[in-house]
């Protein structure tokens, strides 16, 4: 064997192994590539789940939100209603001073007042009722007169204890119990 032959031999096996190199190496850069694909196709089909999570999280949130704006509407709705129909109620209760049994009920209020803080009891009304308490015997009435709608104000000497008996009073003391009944009233359940 000549030089040339085994030049030619070395040429030939460098070529074949040259071939064989880049054969392998295009069949590793497809591998390499086809991972590349599926991990870019799993990257995408994840965050397509995420993106869908995403958007579902924030529809259902905006749903609660408006649940949550639509029961606070229709709850001051009804606190609005159930307002009116309290102040209503005031209102036909003040128009008691308009009774012909006002003084009767104005001197039992005085008088329950005074029992009840005992002796040197004074007691405050409003200017219009200062004619029906004169009348009433045995009581301390005061020189100035108090603002209010109706009824009484009796207090100790010293002012420490005090008997409100007002009109606003009265219906302040009953006022939630008012509010809950309006509220069952208005807004309870048929056909339970």
């Amino acid at each position: 064997m000549g030089i040339e032959e085994l030049k030619k031999e070395i040429l030939q096996r460098t070529e074949e192994e040259l071939k064989k190199l880049e054969s392998e190496e295009k069949e590793e850069e497809r591998a390499v590539l086809s991972k590349a694909n599926a991990k870019r196709e799993d990257m995408l089909a994840n965050a397509g789940k995420v993106a869908q999570g995403m958007v579902e999280g924030e529809r259902k949130e905006r749903l609660a939100a408006a649940k949550l704006k639509a029961r606070r509407i229709i709850t001051n709705a009804r606190e609005e209603f159930v307002n009116s129909i309290l102040a209503g109620a005031w209102n036909e209760f003040r128009q008691v001073r308009n009774d012909k049994g006002y003084p009767k009920v104005l001197a039992k209020l005085i008088e329950e007042g005074v029992k009840e803080i005992g002796e040197g009891a004074i007691v405050y009304v409003n200017a219009d009722d200062r004619k029906i308490a004169k009348e009433i015997k045995g009581i301390t009435l005061a020189e100035k007169p108090i603002i209010c709608e109706g009824g009484a104000l009796i207090t100790s000497a010293d002012g420490r204890v005090r008997v409100r008996a007002t009109l606003e009073d009265i219906f302040g003391s009953k006022k939630e119990a008012l509010r809950g009944l309006a509220f069952e009233e208005a807004f309870r359940k048929r056909g339970k």
